[in-house]
């Protein structure tokens, strides 16, 4: 095996962490068909919500799609428009605008879609901007 082929501790652990993430807004989905028919409460707060857990999930997998293209080299490389660099930043620029926007209206939700939201929407934040600093320090240094 080539040793570019091998996942660094660093690759595993924001999988692990995408995985969790992902499972946990399944979760916060769920639970919280199962609450709102024992309960009332506000309309306008359940759909806010669920928008949350629904914009957590985008951007979520909107990151996965990113780390699997970069490991796996799905983007061909075209050297005179440099498309893998202009694809990171587009990308990071959408991921972090999900991320902050599922921060925002989670803040409004209730529950468990309310914490899963902001956890998520912190942590997927944190990841984008790691993508965009990455991408900005690459060009830089060209």
């Amino acid at each position: 095996m080539n040793q570019s082929e091998h996942l660094t501790r660093e690759t595993i652990a924001t999988g692990i962490l995408s995985i969790a993430n992902i499972c946990l807004l399944v979760l916060a989905a769920l639970y919280g068909i199962i609450r709102s028919r024992n309960q009332t409460e506000s309309r306008l707060r359940i759909k806010l919500g669920y928008l949350a857990v629904g914009l957590g999930m985008c951007s979520q997998i909107l990151y996965c799609l990113l780390v699997a293209a970069w490991k796996y080299g799905w983007v061909p490389f075209d050297p005179g428009t440099n498309s893998v660099n202009h694809l990171e930043m587009r990308l990071s620029n959408i991921g972090g605008l999900l991320s902050s926007a599922t921060v925002l209206v989670a803040l409004f939700g209730r529950g468990l879609r309310r914490y899963a939201g902001i956890w998520v929407g912190s942590t997927t934040f944190c990841f984008w901007g790691l993508v965009g600093l990455g991408v900005g320090l690459k060009s830089l240094f060209r």
